[in-house]
C-alpha cells in the first residue's frame, strides 16, 4: 500500500526541512513546517482512506477465492458419480472381474462365460531363417549372432569348438567328451538337444566361445521327461536377428526382393532392402493398419495380430516386393498363401439373476469387457458354472463425500462470520500496523458481506418439496444440532452437524431420493435440489460481473471509490503546494521587511551616535 507522494507533488518534504529565510532570529522554517503539518492532516486522512479501500478490495478478493474453491467442491456434488458409488464382489476372479459405474444398481446376478474374445492372428507358415543341415560349419551359423570359436564347458568338461567344425562334428565332440551328456541334432527342427540321466551344467566363466548363444541354449530350461534331463535349443539354429536387413534375409532364402510398398488392411507401408526387420515391424505398428506386429524369437516367425477382437481377418498385399515370401507367408516357388491363421472369436456370456439357464440373457462382445446394467465385466476365462457378481452401495465413500462438503461449508461460514464480527486493532497507530492488522475489522458489519452470509445460512432451512422421500437437510441427518430444532449458536453461525446413522440409512435405503434432495432439477422434477440452489447462489456471487465483482472488481464500487479518493488526494496535494508557496513568499517578505527595518535601525543608531560625539 502506498500513500500519494506528497513531496513529489508539492515539494514540501516535512517538518523541520524548510531553511531559515532571513536574519530575524525567528525559525521561520519550523513555523512553516508546523503550519503545513496541521493543514496536511486532511490529506493524510484521505491517504489512509485510500489504503483502507485497497485493503478492503483485497479482502473481497480473498472472499471471492474462497467461494470459488467452495463452488468447485459443490460441482463435484452435482455429479451422479459422487452419489452413485458401488463396490463389487466376484465369486471367482479367475473367470471375470467387475467394476460398477454410477448407472449400476445394488443387487446380485450370475455370469457364465461360454467364450472369451480373441483377435485374429496371422504368422509365418515357415520359419524366416533357413534351418541348417547337420553338415553346416560352425562359422556359417551366423544368422542371429556371429559365431566365435573356442571352448565351451559342459558338465565341468571343457570342449573345443573350431570354426570349421560341422554340427555333426560338434555333436560327436560332446558325446565323446566324457561329460556324461548326450547331444543330438534334428535337421527337421534345427534344434540341438542335450540329455543326461542327472542334472548337468552348461557353460563356465572361462569359456572362450559363444557356442551356447549360437545354438540358442543360453536361456533354455532344463526339463525332466521321466527318463532324462533335457536342454533343447529355444529356437532353431538358423533363426534370424531383427537387426538383419531384408536384402540379406532374402539372399539367405534365395528370394528376390524389390524395394516398394506392401499393404496391410488397406494401409500402405514402404519397404526397402536396407530396412532391418525391426524397422519394418516398427513401421507397421506405427501405421494405421490397426494391427500389432512382432517377431517371435523362439519360433523365428513374423506375427501380426488384429487390434480389433472378433472374427475379422487381416488383408495383406505383397505389392511385388517379395517381402511376404521372405517372411515365410508365401511359398517361395509358387507364391501361394501358406500363412498360419488363427481366426479370432467374440465373447459370449450368459447373465442370469437366479443362476439358471432358464432365466439367462445372452450377451456378445468383440472385446473381453461386457457391460451389464452399469457393471463392466472383464472376462478372464471360460466357465462351466455361473459365477456370482454382487453389487453393493459404497456407503462409506458417499458418507465421506457428504462429510467433506459439510466440513467445507462450516469452514466457509466460520470465515465469513469472523469477518463480520472481528474488532479492529485499536492499540496501535495506523502506520505501525501490518497489512493483516489493518485489514482486521474492515468488514465488520459490512452490509454486502452480511447479505452473502445470510443467504448461505438461510440455505440450511430450505425445503425441496414433492421430489422424493426427503424435503430438507435434517431429513437425512444434516442439521444445526442433534435435536430437530437445532442448536441456536450453530444456527447463528451457520454451522452444520451430521447424524451419521440417519445419513447412512438414507444412502442405503433411499439413495434415489437422497440424490433428488440434492440434485433435482426444476425442468425434470419440478424443483431444484439443494446443491443446485447453493451452487447457483455461489455462482452468482463469484461470476464475472456478479455480486462480488460489482463490489470489488476493476469497475466495482470500491474501485470507483478509490479513484474518487485519488482525485481528492491530488486536489489536496496541489492545494498544499500552493499553500506552501504562499507561506514561503509571505515569510520571505516578512524577513525582507525585518531585514530592512534592522538596517534602518542600525543607520539611525549610528547617526545618533555620531551627533553625540560632535556635541561633546
Amino acid at each position: 500500500m502506498e500513500y500519494t507522494d506528497l513531496t513529489r507533488i508539492t515539494g514540501y518534504s516535512g517538518m523541520g526541512q524548510t531553511q531559515i529565510l532571513g536574519l530575524s532570529g525567528v525559525d521561520t522554517g519550523a513555523i512553516i513546517d508546523a503550519i503545513m503539518e496541521l493543514e496536511s492532516r486532511p490529506l493524510e486522512r484521505l491517504q489512509q482512506k485510500q489504503e483502507k479501500l485497497e485493503l478492503t478490495q483485497q479482502l473481497w478478493q480473498e472472499i471471492d477465492d474462497r467461494l470459488e474453491e467452495f463452488r468447485d467442491q459443490l460441482f463435484d456434488l452435482k455429479l451422479r458419480t459422487t452419489f452413485y458409488q458401488f463396490t463389487t464382489d466376484v465369486g471367482d476372479t479367475t473367470v471375470l472381474q467387475a467394476s460398477a459405474s454410477a448407472d449400476a444398481r445394488a443387487g446380485t446376478f450370475y455370469v457364465k462365460v461360454e467364450s472369451t474374445a480373441s483377435a485374429t492372428r496371422y504368422e509365418s507358415g515357415e520359419t524366416i531363417g533357413v534351418i541348417p543341415d547337420s553338415t553346416t560349419q560352425y562359422q556359417d551359423l551366423d544368422s542371429r549372432v556371429t559365431p566365435v570359436a573356442g571352448t565351451v564347458t559342459i558338465n565341468g568338461v571343457e570342449i573345443t569348438i573350431d570354426a570349421t567344425d560341422t554340427i555333426d562334428d560338434i555333436v560327436n565332440k560332446i558325446n565323446s567328451s566324457g561329460a556324461g551328456v548326450t547331444a543330438s541334432y534334428s535337421d527337421t527342427t534345427g534344434k540341438l538337444t542335450l540329455s543326461a540321466s542327472s542334472k548337468f551344467t552348461l557353460g563356465a566363466s572361462t569359456d572362450t566361445s559363444n557356442f551356447l548363444s549360437v545354438f540358442n541354449l543360453s536361456d533354455a530350461p532344463m526339463e525332466w521327461d521321466g527318463l532324462n534331463y533335457n536342454v533343447v535349443s529355444t529356437a532353431h539354429v538358423g533363426a534370424v536377428s531383427t537387426s538383419r536387413t531384408l536384402s540379406s534375409l532374402a539372399s539367405d532364402d534365395g528370394v528376390t526382393f524389390t524395394d516398394g510398398t506392401i499393404t496391410i488392411n488397406g494401409t500402405s507401408i514402404s519397404v526397402s532392402g536396407t530396412d532391418t526387420l525391426e524397422d519394418v515391424i516398427d513401421r507397421i505398428n506405427d501405421s494405421d493398419a490397426n494391427v500389432i506386429a512382432f517377431y517371435d524369437t523362439n519360433e523365428d516367425k513374423l506375427v501380426v495380430i488384429n487390434k480389433t477382437y472378433g472374427t475379422q481377418g487381416i488383408s495383406f498385399d505383397d505389392g511385388g516386393t517379395g517381402f511376404f515370401k521372405v517372411m515365410g507367408w508365401l511359398d517361395d516357388s509358387t507364391g501361394n498363401d501358406i500363412t498360419q491363421k488363427n481366426v479370432g472369436n467374440s465373447a459370449k456370456i450368459l447373465v442370469s439373476y437366479d443362476g439358471t439357464d432358464a432365466t439367462a440373457t445372452t450377451y456378445y462382445s468383440n472385446s473381453n469387457t461386457v457391460e451389464v446394467d452399469g457393471v463392466t465385466l472383464t472376462l478372464r476365462s471360460t466357465s462351466t458354472d455361473y459365477v456370482r457378481v454382487s453389487v453393493e452401495i459404497d456407503t462409506d465413500s458417499i458418507v465421506q463425500e457428504i462429510s467433506d462438503f459439510v466440513e467445507s461449508y462450516n469452514e466457509l461460514m466460520e470465515y465469513l462470520y469472523n469477518k463480520l464480527n472481528e474488532e479492529p486493532v485499536e492499540d496501535k497507530d495506523w502506520e505501525d500496523m501490518t497489512d493483516e492488522e489493518k485489514m482486521q475489522g474492515l468488514l465488520k458489519d459490512d452490509a454486502s458481506l452480511r447479505k452473502i452470509f445470510n443467504d448461505l445460512r438461510a440455505w440450511i432451512t430450505m425445503r425441496v418439496e414433492d421430489v422424493g422421500e426427503f424435503d430438507a437437510l435434517w431429513d437425512v441427518g444434516i442439521s444445526t444440532g442433534e435435536n430437530l430444532g437445532g442448536d441456536y449458536e450453530n444456527m447463528m453461525k451457520g454451522q452444520l452437524e451430521i447424524n451419521e446413522d440417519t445419513l447412512r440409512d438414507a444412502i442405503q435405503n433411499h439413495l434415489d431420493d437422497l440424490w433428488k434432495l440434492f440434485n433435482a432439477t426444476e425442468d425434470e422434477d419440478g424443483a431444484d435440489g439443494l446443491i443446485n440452489v447453493l451452487y447457483d447462489k455461489v455462482w452468482n456471487y463469484t461470476k464475472f460481473g456478479g455480486y462480488i465483482d460489482q463490489i470489488a472488481g476493476i469497475s466495482g464500487r470500491l474501485a470507483r471509490e478509490i479513484r474518487d479518493v485519488s482525485d481528492q488526494i491530488m486536489v489536496w496535494a496541489m492545494r498544499l503546494q500552493k499553500r506552501y508557496e504562499q507561506l514561503y513568499r509571505e515569510f520571505t517578505a516578512m524577513e525582507q521587511a525585518i531585514s530592512y527595518l534592522n538596517m534602518q535601525s542600525a543607520w539611525l543608531a549610528q547617526s545618533l551616535g555620531g551627533n553625540s560625539s560632535r556635541s561633546s
